[in-house]
């Protein structure tokens, strides 16, 4: 029920390809097929499709897990929530 989970922000970092429910928030976290995998929360099932593909393809797990870090790193790092917080207070002084 966590509407930002910080379990996906460690994943990211971490550089692990993530497999999360399409609820609300984490697509504000993860970029679907590109940073991680997103699966039907109506169909749970539907998560094994990603399984396989990062159990399978070697080079998909090495590219998303690239990309999610990278994406961590641009987005939500932070040194990234430092100069936001910066930024913010300047605006505001």
């Amino acid at each position: 029920a966590e509407a930002f989970p910080r379990t996906i922000l460690e994943s990211m970092a971490l550089g692990t390809p993530t497999i999360a429910s399409d609820v609300d928030g984490i697509n504000e976290q993860l970029n679907d097929n590109k940073s991680g995998f997103f699966f039907n929360i109506d169909s749970p099932l539907s998560m094994l499709e990603p399984i396989k593909k990062i159990f399978h393809k070697p080079e998909v797990r090495k590219s998303i897990g690239r990309a999610s870090r990278s994406r961590y790193n641009r987005k939500f790092s932070r040194i990234q929530q430092i100069k936001r917080i910066h930024d913010m207070l300047d605006s505001v002084l």
